[in-house]
């Protein structure tokens, strides 16, 4: 195999050394419960540089984050990006797509439980299932409609924009900015697969949340407004996007805080983020 086309980065079971991977078995049912036991071949190298996918086989002991924190310089959001959740919220749609970041440290992996910080156990907890993308190689100022734009994806995964809704919304504890509430530590879990942008289509797919089992949102990525290439080229304009960069491109109807009444994230629930294709995210929530 020349390339990969689903990527993992996980423990293995035999030597518990962590390795990137390629899935030997890649389709829709094995893309699902993507962990231990599930059988890969050892990429060596950088998956986002020089590589070697090779027939060496190991074992999931423990499935990481696709990517390692070292290798993401940043990570990147995009508010209101769902026409069916902004309407919800009866949000004004920007004709600039809105523009948060989270810290590389909030990045989690999968299958583990997302540490709560004691200030965030404040009942306001809420989810948001995403879309997220993966920086190929560094860009600035990508034009529109860029024919080319699909050589900057490096490839696509299931996240949650976990978000501290009280810090997001009272001004005398954030200031009216979104960051604090996005960017506790861990609060960015993504996985368990990069699916390669030449191995999916990824602008209508399912995409949907689960709490303990019950569906909070369900949509297809077909209902962004801003789509992949816009995002490209809107946030590269004068700034330069970094290899490694992940960006999350919002979340569809249904978030918690909307919810009537509402519903937030506490401690003990479970949590499942599926997008077709892509994979399940799962991760647990845990109060420190």
């Amino acid at each position: 195999m020349a390339e990969w086309t689903h990527l993992v980065r996980f423990v293995a079971s035999d030597d518990s050394q962590t390795y990137f991977g390629q899935l030997v078995e890649t389709g829709g049912e094995a893309l699902k419960s993507v962990g231990e036991g599930t059988e890969v071949y050892v990429v060596k190298g950088d998956p986002l540089g020089e590589y070697t996918v090779t027939q060496e086989r190991k074992k999931i002991e423990k499935v990481l984050s696709p990517l390692a924190k070292e290798q993401v310089p940043l990570i990147k959001c995009v508010g209101l990006n769902y026409a069916k959740h902004a309407a919800e919220g009866n949000f004004n749609v920007p004709e600039w797509p809105t523009l948060f970041i989270k810290p590389r440290t909030a990045l989690a992996d999968p299958a583990t439980d997302i540490p709560i910080p004691e200030c965030v156990q404040d009942k306001s907890l809420d989810f948001e299932a995403e879309l997220c993308f993966v920086l190929a190689k560094d860009c600035r100022n990508v034009p529109m409609n860029a024919p080319n734009w699909r050589e900057y994806v490096a490839g696509y995964a299931v996240g949650n924009d976990l978000s501290w809704r009280r810090a997001q919304m009272d001004p005398k504890l954030s200031g009216s900015q979104i960051c604090m509430g996005k960017g506790p530590d861990k609060f960015a879990p993504v996985g368990p697969v990069l699916v390669s942008g030449k191995a999916i289509d990824a602008s209508d797919l399912p995409i949907s949340l689960r709490r303990n089992g019950e569906t909070m949102q369900s949509s297809r990525t077909s209902d962004m407004i801003y789509k992949v290439p816009d995002i490209i080229s809107r946030f590269s304009q004068g700034t330069t996007l970094e290899k490694g960069t992940i960006i999350m491109t919002g979340t569809p109807e249904g978030v918690g805080v909307l919810r009537n009444p509402k519903v937030y994230l506490e401690h003990g629930d479970k949590v499942e983020v599926e997008i077709d294709g892509l994979g399940i995210l799962r991760h647990g929530i845990h109060y420190e």
